[in-house]
């Protein structure tokens, strides 16, 4: 099953690149469609991660990983 969800989100992507809906490839991107794992992805500062995603601010939320990458 994981498999075949890359599979379609490969083909989304495709899809919707070559049909020029955007004009660039940085305007659409499908970080992940896992049934397994969730992946947020954004370009904001570490301090304003709960304002964006406020699910993760949420007690019942358990997570095995959390990373977080800011260079600015």
């Amino acid at each position: 099953f994981e498999r075949k969800l890359f599979v379609i989100r490969k083909q989304a992507h495709r899809s919707i690149w070559r049909g020029n809906a955007f004009s660039n490839e940085q305007q659409f991107y499908i970080p992940s469609l896992s049934a397994r794992t969730l992946v947020y992805k954004g370009m904001i500062l570490a301090r304003n991660i709960g304002i964006y995603y406020p699910e993760l601010r949420d007690p019942r939320l358990e997570s095995a990983l959390a990373l977080v990458h800011q260079r600015f």
